[in-house]
């Protein structure tokens, strides 16, 4: 059985305890309804597109149900127990866990798209220090705005601060940390 939501629709400035969006529910290819979750805490619920719908969706239901359960690192997203990371939770496989696991790969995935797109523009007059998660920006102030790194690769005095600032930070740098900058030869680094 194909389950798929399409037309996913997150809305973060409503997402409070639980992510808030609405999706459409396809069946085999079929679109028989619709998902949504408030964003208050509370269960996501689905609904058929119409009545003829509710034995498909029903028997989505059944198929996810024999699935294994999901399991989740939550420590991973900073959630803690007792001052260190949290363990791992187990959800029993259903249609509702099923539909929230695919709009949490969704988000992470637009998430990471946007975390890309970010690093990118942002290493273009910056060095980007940090991890798959976030990172630190440090420039090279100029009147009214700042050195790009194409420019400062240019002359050799700008090399020269280039190397010398990516040694001072990699000596304090933590081992979490790394240069994510893709726009800087080898040599300097």
């Amino acid at each position: 059985m194909d389950i798929q939501l399409k037309s996913i629709q997150v809305y973060e400035k409503m997402s409070q305890e639980t992510s808030c969006f609405r999706a459409s529910i396809y069946i085999d290819g079929k679109k028989v309804g619709y998902a949504k979750n408030d964003g208050n805490g509370g269960a996501t619920v689905y609904h058929a597109d119409h009545h003829d719908y509710w034995p498909l969706i029903k028997e989505a239901d059944e198929f996810c149900q024999k699935m294994p359960p999901f399991v989740y690192d939550v420590g991973k997203f900073g959630i803690t127990e007792g001052g260190k990371p949290a363990e791992p939770i187990e959800v029993p496989a259903d249609l509702e866990s099923y539909i929230d696991d695919i709009v949490l790969k969704h988000i992470q995935e637009r998430d990471r798209i946007r975390f890309e797109n970010n690093l990118k523009r942002h290493q273009l007059n910056s060095l980007c220090i940090g991890n798959e998660n976030e990172y630190r920006r440090i420039t090279w102030p100029k009147k009214n705005s700042s050195y790009s790194i194409e420019e400062l690769l240019k002359s050799e005095q700008g090399r020269k601060s280039i190397k010398e600032t990516i040694k001072k930070y990699k000596e304090t740098m933590p081992p979490t940390e790394r240069l994510l900058n893709t726009n800087i030869p080898n040599e300097l680094l």
